[in-house]
């Protein structure tokens, strides 16, 4: 449902969620389908990404990043480490932690993927104009700090 509040039309709350949820969980699954030749889902992509440009090494950065819970991550990592993806090294400094690398086979999938899910992401915007995408991605940002 729209609202209408000077000029502006905006959601319901429930509808807000809703939608949200729905791009999400649309955008994986669509992830998931083009990363299949790979024997990649879109999560995983998410982890090598993050990896292969240094913005992560670590379980709980990941999670941080990705908004995931520990134990779904580890599971994630789980996966990766037996399709030999990644390797987890003990932190020296912290016993409890492992450090995260990505094997000569995840790090050759990196370059591979990258286009085929760049190009998807330029497909879910393709009917916005530059302006339109800076404002989305601005409001998009604004949201995620108004609830950090």
């Amino acid at each position: 449902m729209l609202f209408h509040i000077s000029g502006v039309f905006i959601l319901s709350v429930g509808d807000f969620g809703k939608h949200i949820a729905m791009v999400r969980n649309l955008m994986m699954s669509r992830l998931d389908e083009l990363l299949k030749e790979f024997d990649l889902t879109g999560s995983q992509y998410a982890v090598i990404k993050h990896i292969a440009e240094g913005r992560a090494d670590t379980l709980a950065k990941l999670c941080e990043l990705l908004q995931y819970d520990k134990g779904a991550m580890s599971r994630i990592l789980s996966r990766m480490e037996d399709k030999s993806l990644i390797i987890r090294k003990p932190c020296p400094d912290d016993g409890r932690a492992f450090r995260l690398k990505l094997t000569p086979r995840g790090k050759e999938l990196f370059p591979q993927t990258t286009p085929k899910v760049n190009a998807l992401f330029e497909q879910a915007l393709a009917e916005f104009s530059a302006k339109e995408k800076e404002a989305f991605f601005s409001m998009l940002e604004r949201c995620r700090s108004n609830l950090s």
